[in-house]
């Protein structure tokens, strides 16, 4: 049997490596990495990175494909869309895979005669105001990207009614595939170890967690009204933000503004320590008001981290109404929704994290790669 080839935008990987949509083609990557001998992944990249710290650009089942001279697709907008539009046609032409997924929703036009596959992630763009520029670019590049696609990948339920909503023909394009990642649950005592050697003022079950980069849909201003009504009631507890190291200052700022700067903690961290203080959080405080998926809950149901969230939205999807979820989004609908899980009885809230760990094993990147990979199949008609 000849190999199946498939082409995939890959500068996020090296151009993006912290972004949501990294992580989900690291999730593809590693899922395909593992099965299917007769597969092969071409790795469409505006450059080598030296040195190589991505270590799936280097695994033998998959081939780095670069252009003469080097590009940066995020120096600009508009050197984003030379990548997509130019650079990575240029790329597939040369390459002749059978199939091109795009990763997002900003996907090339000019490569005739190749089937292509785009993910979409969110439609977040349609909550920005009608005439604002971020929405008129966003939705004029989905259109463009439901148009030229063989399929469609949705990552959630919630992001296919969205875009069902606003094209019935163009929902019935597309399929729901979850995201996922292989996630382990870090044993108790190595978790309050970790957190320890991190700050020594942290005790388990007595901070409130947060992880993620407080852009507006995020709601850090409504995370900190939160934080401030909970110290109100307990005020010997700690508020741990990870983020990257750019944003701490916005975030003590913040802090201040909140009236709890004394008890939060800021802090940029691998991907262990992320987990260990997930592990010892008493829970996890996410009040975005749109997601397409929702990766920071799914990291904390991993660990049996109660995600305090919007109904309505992605999250309902992942926590499958094992715990309660806000029903607005305001500060007495999140302090009551957490008050909720502090009055349980601790024997109910162990059996709560069980589930929360039992439930999140249905969301694994070898079941997204597998189930992405049939879709790639049928657009290509080799299935």
């Amino acid at each position: 049997m000849s190999a199946f080839r498939i082409a995939v935008d890959a500068h996020w990987l090296v151009c993006r490596p912290s972004s949501g949509i990294s992580t989900y083609l690291r999730g593809l990557l590693n899922g395909w990495a593992q099965a299917d001998k007769e597969l092969q992944v071409d790795l469409i990249a505006p450059f080598k990175p030296e040195p190589v710290s991505e270590a799936l650009l280097t695994h033998p089942k998959f081939r780095l494909v670069v252009p003469n001279r080097p590009l940066n697709p995020v120096a600009s907008y508009r050197a984003q869309v030379y990548w997509q539009q130019f650079g990575i046609p240029e790329l597939v032409r040369r390459d002749k895979p059978e199939v091109y997924l795009s990763p997002f929703h900003l996907t090339p036009l000019g490569m005739p005669g190749v089937r292509v596959v785009t993910t979409i992630h969110d439609v977040c763009f349609f909550s920005e105001p009608r005439f604002s520029l971020g929405r008129w670019l966003h939705t004029g590049q989905l259109w463009t990207a439901c148009l030229r696609a063989s399929r469609l990948i949705c990552i959630s339920r919630a992001t296919h009614q969205a875009l069902a909503e606003w094209s019935p023909t163009i929902g019935r394009q597309a399929t729901v595939i979850h995201n996922g990642f292989e996630g382990t649950t870090i044993p108790q005592n190595a978790a309050v170890a970790a957190v320890r050697r991190l700050d020594d003022s942290l005790a388990p079950q007595q901070y409130l967690l947060w992880v993620g980069i407080p852009c507006e849909r995020k709601n850090p201003g409504l995370l900190f009204e939160i934080f401030s009504a909970h110290q109100r009631r307990f005020p010997g507890q700690k508020y741990v933000i990870v983020t990257p190291t750019e944003f701490h200052s916005q975030i003590r700022t913040m802090a201040k503004w909140a009236g709890v700067e004394t008890a939060v903690r800021v802090h940029s961290v691998d991907n262990a320590t992320r987990d260990a203080l997930y592990r010892c959080a008493l829970a996890f405080i996410f009040p975005s008001s749109c997601e397409g998926f929702g990766y920071p809950a799914l990291e904390a149901m991993v660990q049996g981290c109660p995600a305090i969230c919007l109904e309505g939205t992605a999250m309902q999807e992942l926590l499958g109404g094992v715990i309660p979820l806000a029903p607005e989004l305001t500060t007495k609908a999140f302090t009551d929704t957490l008050s909720a899980w502090l009055m349980l009885p601790e024997a109910d809230r162990a059996e709560v994290k069980g589930r929360l760990i039992e439930r999140s094993a249905q969301f694994t990147s070898r079941v997204m790669a597998a189930r992405t990979l049939e879709v790639l199949r049928e657009a290509a008609g080799t299935r």
